[in-house]
């Protein structure tokens, strides 16, 4: 069984995060720097 709660925030975190161009782009930043 899933906890749909915990699914919603784990979208709503995704939808933040690639809603704004300069979230994104400091997201790619880091993963560059860090691999």
């Amino acid at each position: 069984m899933t906890n749909k709660n915990s699914r919603r925030s784990h979208d709503a975190f995704f939808r933040w995060l690639f809603a704004d161009e300069n979230h994104l782009r400091a997201l790619l930043k880091l993963s560059a720097k860090s691999n």
